[in-house]
Protein backbone atom coordinates (compact mmCIF):
# COMPACT_ATOMS: atom_id res chain seq x y z
CA UNK A 1 0.00 0.00 0.00
CA UNK A 2 2.87 2.35 0.81
CA UNK A 3 4.46 1.64 -2.57
CA UNK A 4 1.20 2.34 -4.39
CA UNK A 5 0.62 5.50 -2.38
CA UNK A 6 4.13 6.81 -2.94
CA UNK A 7 3.99 6.21 -6.70
CA UNK A 8 0.57 7.86 -6.99
CA UNK A 9 1.54 10.84 -4.82
CA UNK A 10 4.69 11.43 -6.85
CA UNK A 11 2.72 11.17 -10.08
CA UNK A 12 0.15 13.74 -8.90
CA UNK A 13 2.74 16.12 -7.46
CA UNK A 14 4.72 16.08 -10.66
CA UNK A 15 1.68 17.49 -12.44
CA UNK A 16 2.66 20.78 -10.82
CA UNK A 17 5.34 22.98 -12.39
CA UNK A 18 7.75 20.18 -13.12
CA UNK A 19 10.93 22.19 -13.52
CA UNK A 20 10.50 23.67 -10.04
CA UNK A 21 11.24 20.23 -8.62
CA UNK A 22 14.77 20.50 -9.91
CA UNK A 23 15.61 23.92 -8.57
CA UNK A 24 16.39 22.20 -5.25
CA UNK A 25 19.56 20.10 -5.46
CA UNK A 26 18.40 17.71 -2.74
CA UNK A 27 15.47 16.72 -5.00
CA UNK A 28 17.34 16.94 -8.29
CA UNK A 29 19.76 14.19 -7.25
CA UNK A 30 17.08 11.91 -5.81
CA UNK A 31 14.05 11.78 -8.11
CA UNK A 32 15.68 10.60 -11.35
CA UNK A 33 17.75 7.78 -9.79
CA UNK A 34 14.80 6.69 -7.63
CA UNK A 35 12.55 6.35 -10.68
CA UNK A 36 15.27 4.50 -12.59
CA UNK A 37 15.73 2.06 -9.74
CA UNK A 38 12.00 1.40 -9.45
CA UNK A 39 11.75 0.68 -13.18
CA UNK A 40 14.63 -1.79 -12.94
CA UNK A 41 12.78 -3.67 -10.19
CA UNK A 42 9.46 -3.75 -12.06
CA UNK A 43 10.64 -4.18 -15.65
CA UNK A 44 14.24 -5.41 -15.45
CA UNK A 45 15.61 -8.93 -15.83
CA UNK A 46 14.84 -9.83 -12.20
CA UNK A 47 11.12 -9.14 -12.48
CA UNK A 48 10.43 -12.85 -11.99
CA UNK A 49 11.33 -12.36 -8.33
CA UNK A 50 8.04 -10.47 -7.95
CA UNK A 51 6.03 -13.57 -8.83
CA UNK A 52 4.28 -14.35 -5.55
CA UNK A 53 1.00 -16.24 -5.28
CA UNK A 54 -1.97 -13.93 -4.69
CA UNK A 55 0.29 -10.85 -4.56
CA UNK A 56 -2.63 -8.42 -4.74
CA UNK A 57 -4.59 -10.18 -2.02
CA UNK A 58 -1.76 -10.90 0.41
CA UNK A 59 0.39 -7.80 -0.06
CA UNK A 60 -1.99 -5.32 -1.72
CA UNK A 61 0.62 -4.97 -4.48
CA UNK A 62 -0.30 -4.51 -8.15
CA UNK A 63 3.06 -4.06 -9.93
CA UNK A 64 1.39 -3.24 -13.23
CA UNK A 65 -0.44 -0.30 -11.71
CA UNK A 66 2.71 0.97 -10.00
CA UNK A 67 4.63 0.68 -13.28
CA UNK A 68 1.97 2.74 -15.07
CA UNK A 69 2.11 5.45 -12.40
CA UNK A 70 5.91 5.57 -12.64
CA UNK A 71 5.79 5.94 -16.42
CA UNK A 72 3.25 8.76 -16.11
CA UNK A 73 5.66 10.46 -13.73
CA UNK A 74 8.40 10.28 -16.36
CA UNK A 75 5.92 11.80 -18.80
CA UNK A 76 4.98 14.66 -16.44
CA UNK A 77 8.64 15.54 -15.89
CA UNK A 78 9.74 14.97 -19.49
CA UNK A 79 9.75 18.69 -20.37
CA UNK A 80 12.38 19.41 -17.74
CA UNK A 81 15.96 19.40 -19.01
CA UNK A 82 17.16 19.05 -15.41
CA UNK A 83 15.10 15.89 -15.05
CA UNK A 84 16.58 14.41 -18.23
CA UNK A 85 20.08 15.17 -16.98
CA UNK A 86 19.34 13.61 -13.59
CA UNK A 87 18.01 10.43 -15.22
CA UNK A 88 20.85 10.09 -17.73
CA UNK A 89 23.47 10.95 -15.13
CA UNK A 90 22.44 8.10 -12.83
CA UNK A 91 25.34 5.67 -13.09
CA UNK A 92 23.64 2.88 -11.14
CA UNK A 93 20.18 2.05 -12.53
CA UNK A 94 19.77 4.08 -15.72
CA UNK A 95 19.13 1.78 -18.69
CA UNK A 96 17.33 2.89 -21.85
CA UNK A 97 16.35 -0.69 -22.63
CA UNK A 98 14.39 -0.88 -19.35
CA UNK A 99 12.57 2.33 -20.25
CA UNK A 100 11.80 0.89 -23.70
CA UNK A 101 10.48 -2.29 -22.12
CA UNK A 102 8.28 -0.30 -19.73
CA UNK A 103 6.77 1.69 -22.59
CA UNK A 104 6.08 -1.53 -24.50
CA UNK A 105 4.38 -3.17 -21.49
CA UNK A 106 2.18 -0.17 -20.71
CA UNK A 107 1.27 0.34 -24.37
CA UNK A 108 0.32 -3.31 -24.79
CA UNK A 109 -1.84 -3.23 -21.68
CA UNK A 110 -3.36 0.16 -22.46
CA UNK A 111 -2.54 1.36 -18.95
CA UNK A 112 -0.97 4.69 -19.98
CA UNK A 113 -2.55 7.31 -22.25
CA UNK A 114 -1.15 7.85 -25.74
CA UNK A 115 -0.09 11.43 -24.95
CA UNK A 116 1.97 10.24 -21.99
CA UNK A 117 3.57 7.49 -24.06
CA UNK A 118 4.50 10.08 -26.71
CA UNK A 119 6.05 12.31 -24.02
CA UNK A 120 8.14 9.42 -22.69
CA UNK A 121 9.32 8.55 -26.20
CA UNK A 122 10.43 12.15 -26.70
CA UNK A 123 12.22 11.99 -23.35
CA UNK A 124 13.86 8.77 -24.49
CA UNK A 125 15.30 10.56 -27.52
CA UNK A 126 16.63 13.33 -25.29
CA UNK A 127 18.20 10.76 -22.96
CA UNK A 128 19.88 9.02 -25.87
CA UNK A 129 21.32 12.36 -27.01
CA UNK A 130 22.63 13.05 -23.51
CA UNK A 131 24.26 9.62 -23.37
CA UNK A 132 25.85 10.17 -26.78
CA UNK A 133 27.19 13.52 -25.60
CA UNK A 134 28.90 11.81 -22.69
CA UNK A 135 26.66 12.94 -19.81
CA UNK A 136 25.63 9.39 -19.05
CA UNK A 137 29.20 8.16 -19.24
CA UNK A 138 30.75 6.63 -16.17
CA UNK A 139 34.24 7.76 -17.20
CA UNK A 140 36.49 7.87 -14.17
CA UNK A 141 37.83 11.29 -13.34
CA UNK A 142 41.56 11.66 -13.21
CA UNK A 143 43.08 12.00 -9.73
CA UNK A 144 40.73 14.35 -7.90
CA UNK A 145 42.36 16.72 -5.40
CA UNK A 146 41.32 15.77 -1.89
CA UNK A 147 39.84 19.18 -1.12
CA UNK A 148 37.50 18.82 -4.13
CA UNK A 149 35.91 15.66 -2.71
CA UNK A 150 32.80 15.79 -0.52
CA UNK A 151 33.50 13.97 2.77
CA UNK A 152 29.88 12.81 2.94
CA UNK A 153 29.74 11.08 -0.43
CA UNK A 154 33.39 10.73 -1.52
CA UNK A 155 32.36 12.34 -4.84
CA UNK A 156 33.54 15.46 -6.64
CA UNK A 157 31.71 18.51 -5.30
CA UNK A 158 29.69 20.76 -7.60
CA UNK A 159 28.49 23.41 -5.14
CA UNK A 160 30.76 23.45 -2.06
CA UNK A 161 29.52 25.02 1.17
CA UNK A 162 31.07 25.37 4.62
CA UNK A 163 29.33 24.23 7.80
CA UNK A 164 29.45 26.90 10.51
CA UNK A 165 30.05 24.55 13.44
CA UNK A 166 32.51 21.97 12.16
CA UNK A 167 33.99 24.28 9.49
CA UNK A 168 33.91 21.29 7.15
CA UNK A 169 33.30 21.83 3.43
CA UNK A 170 30.74 19.57 1.76
CA UNK A 171 28.64 19.58 -1.39
CA UNK A 172 25.38 21.50 -1.00
CA UNK A 173 23.22 18.69 -2.38
CA UNK A 174 24.80 16.18 0.01
CA UNK A 175 24.24 18.23 3.15
CA UNK A 176 20.72 19.19 2.09
CA UNK A 177 19.85 15.52 1.65
CA UNK A 178 21.28 14.88 5.11
CA UNK A 179 19.25 17.73 6.61
CA UNK A 180 16.05 16.29 5.18
CA UNK A 181 16.46 13.47 7.70
CA UNK A 182 18.62 14.91 10.49
CA UNK A 183 18.75 18.62 11.29
CA UNK A 184 22.28 18.50 12.63
CA UNK A 185 25.87 18.99 11.49
CA UNK A 186 26.97 15.41 10.66
CA UNK A 187 30.42 16.05 12.14
CA UNK A 188 29.59 17.82 15.41
CA UNK A 189 25.91 16.85 15.87
CA UNK A 190 25.03 20.48 16.58
CA UNK A 191 21.76 21.92 15.18
CA UNK A 192 22.05 23.02 11.55
CA UNK A 193 19.60 24.56 9.08
CA UNK A 194 20.01 25.17 5.33
CA UNK A 195 20.18 28.94 5.75
CA UNK A 196 23.35 28.54 7.84
CA UNK A 197 25.36 27.05 4.96
CA UNK A 198 28.14 29.33 3.72
CA UNK A 199 29.01 29.35 0.00
CA UNK A 200 32.65 28.60 -0.79
CA UNK A 201 32.92 30.58 -4.02
CA UNK A 202 36.70 30.34 -4.19
CA UNK A 203 36.69 26.54 -4.00
CA UNK A 204 33.80 26.34 -6.48
CA UNK A 205 35.83 28.36 -9.00
CA UNK A 206 38.83 26.08 -8.54
CA UNK A 207 36.68 22.98 -9.07
CA UNK A 208 35.14 24.46 -12.23
CA UNK A 209 38.59 25.25 -13.64
CA UNK A 210 39.85 21.77 -12.79
CA UNK A 211 36.85 20.09 -14.42
CA UNK A 212 37.39 22.04 -17.64
CA UNK A 213 40.99 20.87 -17.72
CA UNK A 214 39.95 17.29 -17.02
CA UNK A 215 37.31 17.35 -19.76
CA UNK A 216 39.78 18.70 -22.29
CA UNK A 217 42.21 15.94 -21.38
CA UNK A 218 39.46 13.35 -21.84
CA UNK A 219 38.24 14.48 -25.28
CA UNK A 220 38.06 11.68 -27.75
CA UNK A 221 36.98 9.10 -25.17
CA UNK A 222 34.33 6.74 -26.51
CA UNK A 223 30.80 7.63 -25.34
CA UNK A 224 28.93 5.27 -23.07
CA UNK A 225 26.57 2.75 -24.63
CA UNK A 226 22.86 3.45 -24.42
CA UNK A 227 22.26 0.73 -21.87
CA UNK A 228 24.15 2.00 -18.85
CA UNK A 229 23.85 0.99 -15.26
CA UNK A 230 23.08 -2.34 -13.67
CA UNK A 231 19.38 -2.53 -14.43
CA UNK A 232 19.40 -4.40 -17.71
CA UNK A 233 16.34 -4.56 -19.89
CA UNK A 234 16.55 -7.90 -21.56
CA UNK A 235 14.82 -11.07 -20.58
CA UNK A 236 13.21 -11.71 -17.23
CA UNK A 237 9.64 -12.36 -18.37
CA UNK A 238 6.88 -9.90 -17.55
CA UNK A 239 5.64 -8.52 -14.27
CA UNK A 240 2.28 -9.57 -12.87
CA UNK A 241 -0.74 -7.34 -13.32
Amino acid sequence: QLLHGTARTLHIACGLRSDDWFQAPELRTRIGPALNHALCILAGPRVHELRVADMAGRFHLRPGLVLADLLRTYARLSASQRFAEAVAGDGHSFDLSVLDRTVAICERRGSVAADDLAAVRQLRRSLADLVASGLGSRRALTAVPDDFVCPLTAELMEDPVRLPSSRMTVDRSSILRHLLDVGMDPFTRTPLTPDQLVDDAELAARITAWRRTDELASEGAAPASEGTGDGGGRGGGELPQ
